[in-house]
């Protein structure tokens, strides 16, 4: 409950000091995996702070930018305590994010917010795929000759697609790494997901456009999500129909990715192909609300005081009407009560039966000003024209009043100034 200010007494506010965590740290079951989401923070940070530039030189496809740490604050499970990070041109991926549509901010919390986790699919080559926990973006690791073949291939890979204008089905390269941990180099590369994130893949196929060796192997086959072949896409008679508009955009694409690969001689290529079947799909998403239903019916089975889970959205919105009436009664009972009320004077707002709960009392309250607050204001505003004619002169029939005595009236039927402009913001 406030008190009227004097003028002469001053509030004392408490300053409270809020701590924040000063070291990030980058928790994974890898020390690899620990040393790439800090390096990867930390080239994000740096790359922050240089101004972009408006063309790319030929330097830029050579330049890195390496860094080694010693004494790092040690934990066996977290970080290793001696490793070294090194980008490779930093820039040239930069810009390849930007044409791409990808954000540097959301790149580096899709990668370091939570450790990425092991992908089954490997090709011939023996490779480790990793996947970020959105599954945005996928990881693979390279080797030395695979990454000097990939120095020499980004010259002609950056132009196109600038040129494209990032419309392509080629791989979306995003940034090459090479990370040093416990005395072994190791080389990744970062590339965005071809699927969707949201919709689940209930078929693969790696498509040549050769029918020799190109079936899966019984291996393959037992996998959960097995990668099929030329050979499996032609028995199963798939049939993919996107529409003509979609087909000829595909087409035109698809034509022109190839004429590139052509020009630098390359063959060893391929198209991915994902299929995400709706009935299935619709099917597992009643599942998993089938399951859900269950869990929380066992959840409030077992706690009977409260269910959160068919409560939660219900007791936000009270809450929140709670709050904004809180406001009003209170703002109102914090004001002086006249002693003897006028005949035409409205009562206290301290005195008015508090209304039902309803939301559009809450949108009133958050919005508006309330009608408690506006009864308050017409009664300050009928007692302000009263002091006026009472502050009159003898000649308008009122009598004149002391300094001191209106003082005192001025303290004694009107709130403090503090508290009006707090109930302005209702």
């Amino acid at each position: 409950m406030s008190v009227p200010s004097t003028g002469l007494s001053k509030l004392k506010k408490k300053h409270i000091r809020v701590k924040h965590q000063k070291v990030k740290l980058f928790r994974a079951n890898e020390p690899l995996l620990s040393v790439f989401m800090w390096g990867v923070n930390h080239t994000i940070n740096e790359l922050s702070h240089v101004s972009i530039p408006v063309m790319l030189l030929p330097d830029d496809f050579r330049a890195y930018s390496k860094l080694k740490v010693d004494n790092h604050l040690f934990n066996k499970e977290n970080m290793p305590s001696h490793f070294k990070v090194k980008e490779y041109c930093p820039l040239v991926f930069r810009n390849l994010r930007e044409r791409f549509g990808i954000d540097d901010i959301d790149y580096k919390e899709s990668l370091t917010r939570s450790q990425p986790t092991p992908d089954d699919s490997s090709g011939k080559s023996g490779a480790k795929f990793y996947q970020s926990y959105d599954r945005l973006f996928i990881l693979k690791t390279l080797t030395s000759e695979e990454v000097e073949r990939m120095h020499s291939f980004l010259k002609h890979y950056h132009p196109y697609i600038v040129e494209r204008h990032g419309k392509t089905l080629l791989p979306q390269y995003l940034g090459m790494y090479r990370l040093t941990v416990d005395g072994i180099e190791h080389y990744l590369v970062a590339t965005r997901n071809v699927f969707s994130n949201h919709l689940n893949i209930h078929k693969k196929y790696d498509l040549k456009g050769s029918t020799v060796d190109r079936e899966a192997s019984e291996k393959e086959l037992e996998k959960e999500l097995p990668t099929l072949k030329d050979n499996d896409f032609i028995k199963q008679g798939v049939r993919i129909d996107i529409g003509e508009a979609a087909k000829e955009k595909l087409l035109e694409t698809l034509t022109a990715d190839v004429d590139f690969l052509t020009k630098l001689h390359l063959m060893d290529y391929s198209l991915l192909l994902g299929v995400h079947e709706c009935g299935r799909g619709e099917a597992e998403a009643e599942a998993a609300r089938a399951r859900e239903a269950a869990e929380s019916d066992a959840e409030s089975d077992s706690d009977t005081d409260t269910d959160t889970r068919h409560h939660g959205d219900r007791s936000q919105i009270s809450i929140s009407i709670r709050v904004s009436q809180l406001a009003c009664t209170s703002a109102g009972a914090a004001r002086p009560k006249p002693k003897r009320p006028g005949p035409g004077r409205p009562p206290s707002p301290t005195r008015r039966a508090t209304p039902t709960p309803t939301p559009t009392r809450a949108t009133t309250a958050t919005g508006l000003r309330s009608p408690s607050v506006l009864g308050f204001l017409n009664w300050r505003a009928r007692v302000r024209a009263r002091r006026g004619r009472s502050r009159s002169g003898p000649g308008q029939g009122g009598r004149r009043v002391r300094r001191g005595e209106r003082l005192r009236h001025r303290h004694r039927h009107a709130p403090p100034r503090r508290q009006v402009s707090d109930l302005h913001q209702y």
